[in-house]
């Protein structure tokens, strides 16, 4: 009897036993397979980004506009954001000495013609009275022919004078020198501005640039008017695409490698300046695949 039931204790000892191991070597599978999915995914995601260079996006154009003469704002009439068109007004000195300057010099050169004209009709008079021998060539000369010379002379001077008065005026009066966005504003109404510190910032981001640092190894590969896929951080949802307008001939001696310059059309205004971007060198992209803001 004691036997019989040591016999029974053993088997079921033994079946236990038995499906211990079986249940280990089923997850140690398990752990062997989710390992190497792992180690997969992992091999395909440095597929992606092998060859992704890094830069930051600038503006295709950016100005820094300064006043050309110093005078206390009167109007500023743009602000950070604000979408401009070449020669918009930005910003109004204080320009009533520079207004009340251009009309004495407009009155000066009124009376520079009318002393003009009569120095003219006396002149005309004396080249008859010459002619006829009425008069004498050094009377012609002295009272008559020098002084229409110097009432042009004085005209000639009226209206440089007026055209400086003018050119003053025109300077308190700041447009912006392109289409674009302004970036930056440093001035504010009743404030003294000069010649020295920018008054706005303004950017064109139709077009934006980004520099990257290709190695010498790569550098030979690539061509100006390539194209390469083009992605940013801050715009993760979309693929931009870029093409190479400048390559380098001279290594960077910091980074040790070369610039190039990636062109990206920025229609909608959606890569901002500063933005970090990524890009692709191992993604060539078929620009007429690609929509007018650039996107996929």
């Amino acid at each position: 009897m004691n036997k019989c039931r040591i016999y029974i204790v053993l088997m079921i000892v033994i079946v236990f036993l038995l499906s211990g191991c079986t249940l280990f070597r089923q997850e140690a599978k398990i752990v062997d397979d989710k390992s190497d999915t792992e180690k997969v995914t992992a091999q395909q995601g440095s597929i992606d980004e092998k060859d992704a260079l890094s830069g930051r996006a600038e503006a295709g154009e950016a100005v820094s506009v300064v006043s050309k003469t110093a005078g206390k704002v009167a109007a500023v009439l743009a602000d950070i954001g604000s979408e401009v068109k070449k020669g918009q007004v930005l910003l109004r000195l204080d320009a009533r000495d520079l207004e009340a300057s251009v009309e004495s010099a407009k009155a000066s050169l009124e009376s520079a013609n009318v002393a003009y004209k009569y120095a003219l009709e006396n002149q005309q008079r004396a080249v008859t009275l010459k002619a006829q021998g009425a008069m004498s060539l050094a009377d012609y000369q002295n009272n008559y022919e020098s002084v229409l010379e110097k009432a042009q002379s004085t005209v000639d001077l009226a209206r440089a004078n007026l055209d400086k008065a003018e050119i003053a005026y025109q300077d308190s009066i700041i447009v912006a020198p392109m289409d674009g966005t302004v970036t930056k504003s440093t001035v504010e109404v009743g404030e003294l501005v000069n010649s020295q510190t920018p008054a706005f910032t303004i950017v064109n981001l139709d077009q934006v640039k980004i520099q990257i640092l290709v190695n010498e190894n790569k550098i030979n590969s690539l061509r100006v008017g390539q194209t390469y896929q083009v992605k940013l951080s801050a715009i993760p949802e979309e693929t931009f695409v870029g093409k190479i307008t400048d390559i380098s001939e001279a290594m960077d001696t910091d980074s040790k490698a070369y610039p190039v310059r990636i062109t990206v059309e920025n229609p909608q205004h959606l890569i901002k300046d500063g933005m970090f971007a990524k890009v692709y060198l191992s993604e060539s992209s078929d620009s007429s695949t690609q929509n007018s803001g650039g996107q996929q």
